[in-house]
């Protein structure tokens, strides 16, 4: 219930403020239409929030899931048919030198992510993952409180 509350709290402070500003200056119909001038729309497009332009590519240098894997344990593989990882020797790790287990490389680029380890066990590559997760839970975490906080000193005064 109090999380509900404080994303109401949240909406209505967001319209007090941005409506008359919008009112007395067109403020948001400029921005918009700054940031959206030049860009193309199809049939097809779909939106992607701006949070997400900038964490991808940091999420992307760290680890990213092998989709090959995901499709082959849906059609009755094991995990361990794609250990132990092997990359051609001599090679530099990429998508066309190495044979990947959970954590893949980049088929577009074709580099790996940081988290990428040449031979990794299965268990390696669950760490890697748990911890990806268990950060990125601290830091959603984090953002949640300081959000609380901060409606907490909006509305009992600092």
């Amino acid at each position: 219930f109090a999380a509900a509350t404080l994303h109401d709290v949240f909406n209505i402070f967001t319209v007090a403020i941005l409506f008359p500003v919008e009112c007395a200056t067109g403020y948001l119909q400029h921005l918009t239409g700054a940031l959206a001038e030049g860009a193309e729309t199809g049939r097809r497009d779909h939106f992607e929030g701006p949070i997400k332009k900038f964490v991808s590519p940091l999420s992307a240098r760290l680890l990213t899931s092998n989709k090959k894997l995901i499709v082959g344990v849906a059609n009755g593989k094991t995990c361990d048919d794609y250990y132990p990882i092997h990359c051609d020797e001599g090679a530099e790790p990429s998508f066309a030198t190495c044979k990947v287990g959970l954590i893949g490389c980049y088929e577009s680029t074709g580099r790996c992510p940081v988290l990428f380890r040449e031979s990794a066990s299965r268990t390696q590559d669950q760490v890697a993952g748990a911890v990806s997760f268990v950060i990125a839970l601290i830091i959603l975490f984090v953002s949640m409180l300081s959000m609380v906080f901060a409606v907490q000193k909006l509305l009992f005064g600092l």
